[in-house]
């Protein structure tokens, strides 16, 4: 049978054990049409790196740039950006279609581990800030959720833009599916991951393969490509396929069932044409080699003609030693001249404009305010409310990529909860911590005793908190809302959302009885145990709190016993009330008005007798 080349470069319908040859073709075919793009972003990297020089093989060529560059107008404008998104910590949580109250406790428990997975994970303070500086950068970032199946838990892992790449063909419209991601691994290291013996032949005769752009592996020891590929199955769910493999052979070949890739992509802007956008790197790539080009100029201007210079003509009379540094020297020359200063005439305005003009237009195009890039806000602004205005008008032009961001974060999530569901399976009895910060408690679970299916289901996010982010802001926001008289927050609310670190530990204590309630109707809703509330609860709250938890029970259709308990606890806390009541006091006489003397008894005259009734 004759393969033709078309058929072999279909790698997910390729015969197990002969895939790799199939990939192989099919990645080196696709890695020379993304070739231009992948230089293109490393170059913007230099750039933002405060590198300037010649990209080998690029045909850039500046004399005199290959160092940090005196203006870094792209770092300032992509590092403002991400200062504000990174910001956008907004939380994906899953959401019902209907279903009773059994689902709506596992779902809570579910949202809590979902939650928690960001944190154990760390995606916030490890993967989130470079994830998102890609995308503002070149277009796209990348990180990759997978499943740590020894440990029985689900993990992050960077991934640089140029590590995956996209068949244009297949990525015209945008919705490839099909992915790659290309790595360079240390032979040792794979033998690591791999360590039984019918892998042997696969790690012993995989080849480098480094393209001309892959300068880094020139520093491992023995390094090997290797790829991983991933298929998605069609609307039947059937065809799907991952792969990793190396160029002599396959390491991993399995069913991939889920509808969108473990590797998780942020786009910054739309792509005007295929899978790959632009990012502020592609927009401001021209303009801030200008920048250099003029910035460099006037140093060397400076350098060679803003330092004075003596013109001494021969026979004038002035000797050398009258030619020193010394400010405002008198220096005595040929007779005949009447007394002048001299002075060195200054960079002329018409370069200093123009670089100046050049960087507000970048800042212009992108949105973003110099004084925003400077942590400056203008004069005047002093109240919170003006601040909190002028913070929203900032935050209009990157509210298309805000959308994209949160996005982004439910995609990851939902690859999350894929990937700990795939760890859970080779461990399931493995159990997870999840800690919440702000309550200040840690959960334990096992995955599949909360896990649901993904039908039914839809995550979505957090709406982000529309606070400030500073504390000073935060606080004068709160108080305005508190002090309006409207209602809108009562003042538990308010010492709950200030939140600030120098007052958490004077807000806790006021906040315990409110979560003592909750917490004691919550294990009545989801376990039905119930604990009697006591004489120190604030009893009239926890009347208030049951009457609504018994309400949202019974339009999530509670079965009997748990409406009967949550019942229970509100006719014991008025009973407990009642108890708490000090008794009704017998009204005393009045005693005698202030300078008066008590009367004595025996000087009191007899009482009248009744008159005698006719009969």
């Amino acid at each position: 049978m004759v393969v033709t080349m078309e058929e072999d470069r279909r790698w997910y319908r390729a015969a197990k054990g002969d895939a790799h040859q199939a990939l192989k073709t099919a990645v080196d075919e696709t890695l020379t049409a993304e070739r231009p793009r992948i230089r293109e972003q490393i170059e913007i990297l230099r750039l933002f790196r405060q590198r300037m020089g010649a990209f080998v093989g690029y045909g850039l060529h500046l004399r005199g740039l290959d160092s940090r560059v005196s203006r870094n107008v792209l770092r300032s404008i992509a590092k403002t950006i991400q200062s504000r998104l990174v910001g956008m910590k907004a939380i994906p949580f899953f959401c019902s279609d209907g279903g009773d109250i059994e689902l709506r406790s596992r779902l809570e428990l579910l949202n809590a581990a979902v939650a928690g997975l960001f944190t154990s994970t760390g995606v916030e303070d490890k993967y989130a800030p470079l994830w998102c500086l890609h995308g503002i950068l070149v277009g796209t970032g990348f990180v990759h959720a997978y499943a740590d199946k020894d440990k029985g838990t689900a993990c992050v892992e960077r991934v640089y833009p140029w590590e995956v790449l996209v068949d244009p063909v297949d990525g015209l419209y945008g919705e490839p599916r099909t992915m790659y991601r290309l790595r360079w691994i240390d032979r040792p290291v794979l033998r690591e991951m791999f360590p039984q013996s019918r892998f042997d032949a696969a790690i012993k005769g995989a080849t480098v393969e480094q393209p001309d752009w892959a300068r880094w592996t020139n520093g491992l020891g023995a390094p090997v490509r290797v790829i991983e590929a991933w298929h998605l199955p069609d609307d039947e769910g059937n065809g799907g396929r991952h792969i990793l493999a190396t160029t002599a052979g396959t390491l991993v070949d399995e069913p991939y069932e889920y509808d969108d890739f473990p590797i998780v992509a942020f786009h910054y802007s739309d792509p005007e044409e295929g899978y790959w956008p632009d990012g502020v790197g592609q927009s401001l790539y021209a303009r801030q080699l200008e920048i250099n080009r003029i910035s460099e100029a006037i140093r060397e201007t400076i350098r060679r003609l803003a330092w004075p210079r003596f013109l001494n003509p021969q026979g004038s009379q002035v000797s050398e030693q009258q030619l020193d540094n010394t400010i405002g020297a008198i220096i005595e020359h040929a007779p005949g001249l009447p007394p002048q200063i001299v002075a060195p005439p200054p960079l002329t305005r018409d370069p200093v404009q123009y670089l100046s003009d050049l960087v507000a237009s970048c800042y212009e195009d992108e949105g973003v305010s110099q004084m925003a890039a400077q942590a400056q806000k203008p004069a005047g602004l002093q109240s919170g409310r003006s601040l909190r205005i002028y913070a929203d008008q900032q935050d209009g032009r990157l509210r298309d990529p805000g959308e994209k961001w949160t996005h982004a974060r439910c995609r990851l999530g939902k690859a999350l909860v894929r990937a700990q569901r795939e760890a859970s399976k080779a461990k399931p009895k493995a159990v997870l911590l999840f800690t919440d910060p702000k309550a200040r408690s840690t959960t334990s679970v096992v995955w599949n005793e909360i896990d649901l299916p993904d039908k039914g289901l839809e995550m979505t996010a957090q709406p982000v908190s529309s606070l400030p982010q500073t504390p000073a802001a935060k606080a004068a926001l709160l108080e305005e809302l508190y002090n309006s008289g409207s209602g809108v927050i009562t003042l538990e609310e308010y010492r709950d959302g200030i939140d600030l670190p120098d007052v958490t530990a004077l807000t806790e204590p006021s906040k315990a009885p409110r979560r003592t309630i909750e917490k004691i109707l919550d294990a009545i809703v989801q376990t039905g145990t119930y604990t009697p509330p006591e004489a120190f609860f604030p009893l009239e709250m926890g009347r208030t709190l049951g009457a609504q938890r018994y309400c949202q029970a019974f339009n999530d259709d509670a079965p009997e016993p748990i409406l009967a308990l949550l019942r229970r606890w509100c006719l014991d806390c008025k009973d407990q009330q009642e108890r708490m009541r000090p008794p009704p006091t017998t009204p005393q006489p009045p005693g005698p008005m202030p300078g008066e003397m008590p009367l004595d008894p025996s000087m009191m005259p007899p009482p009248e007798a009744p008159p005698e009734m006719m009969p």
